[in-house]
């Protein structure tokens, strides 16, 4: 069962994912396009429609993150995994709203310099009544060279 701390990193994690490229579609390089955000959404859309958490946790930079903050980021991630995507879209953000904060005396920040906000909307028409699943998912996005990753919250 997830915890109410959970469901808090959640919302942090909404506001505000670095593992090296490979090389892959959301790299930007071999067999990418030269546009971050179409393979940053299509390799998004590519791992959920196969239900791989290793391959969305992938488009995440998890510099500086703990293990229990991954941990927290996995378990949210397969509960996006819950309902079909209804539609993605990215979008410039203010990076001065997903900057450094002080929440329970803690300091936290991005661990990437927030550039854009990537909104997956979820079509939960298929989703049993009473089942807990999200409608709507909004992820930081950060630059890494070339290639746009999804940004975790990270203790400064």
């Amino acid at each position: 069962m997830r915890t109410l701390a959970g469901f808090a990193f959640l919302a942090c994690l909404l506001l505000c994912g670095c593992l090296p490229s490979t090389g892959g579609p959301a790299g930007g390089t071999a067999g990418g396009s030269s546009d971050p955000e179409a393979d940053l959404i299509a390799a998004y859309r590519q791992a959920h429609a196969s239900q791989d958490v290793d391959a969305i946790l992938a488009l995440y930079c998890f510099d500086r993150v703990d293990a229990e903050m991954r941990e927290t980021v996995r378990g949210n991630v397969s509960d996006e995994l819950l309902a079909p995507i209804k539609s993605i879209r990215i979008e410039p953000a203010d990076p001065q709203a997903h900057g450094p904060r002080a929440e329970g005396g803690i300091r936290w920040r991005p661990s990437l310099d927030v550039v854009a906000l990537m909104t997956v909307e979820y079509d939960t028409s298929s989703v049993p009544p009473g089942s807990f699943v999200f409608t709507q998912a909004q992820h930081p996005v950060g630059k890494s060279g070339r290639r746009y990753q999804l940004t975790v919250t990270v203790r400064e």
